[in-house]
């Protein structure tokens, strides 16, 4: 997604997509992401479509801690801001759209670290 901090608008998809297609025969696992063109912030917000949406960001220190909330089934979307993080108008935005702000935890992760959290943690909750 394209946000007002995102450093990097164009990305090579044929490299990502070989990128998690050699990263699913590592793993052994059965289930190829999708990677899809980079759309911008507001677009997406308003396309998805899931009763499961989290926001995750650093500009507050109370939000629950997405473990708290995340459950099993379904298809979530956790969307992770970029460096810098969101900025307050972007988190504004997505609450308008239902997100649910969450925590990763008390410490800073960088984008990549916070995806790799995410994704192992609904493992985890599906048990794959």
């Amino acid at each position: 997604m394209l946000t007002h901090r995102t450093e990097r608008s164009r990305l090579r998809l044929d490299r990502l997509r070989r990128i998690a297609i050699s990263a699913l025969k590592q793993s052994g696992g059965y289930w190829l992401p999708v990677v899809d063109a980079a759309i911008d912030f507001e677009t997406l917000l308003t396309t998805i479509q899931t009763d499961q949406r989290y926001l995750a960001h650093c500009e507050r220190s109370d939000t629950p801690h997405l473990g708290a909330l995340a459950r099993s089934g379904g298809c979530p979307l956790v969307l992770i801001g970029p460096e810098g993080d969101f900025t307050p108008e972007e988190i504004e935005l997505a609450l308008k759209y239902d997100f649910t702000e969450i925590s990763l935890g008390p410490h800073r992760l960088r984008t990549e670290t916070a995806a790799v959290f995410v994704t192992s943690l609904f493992a985890m909750i599906n048990h794959q």
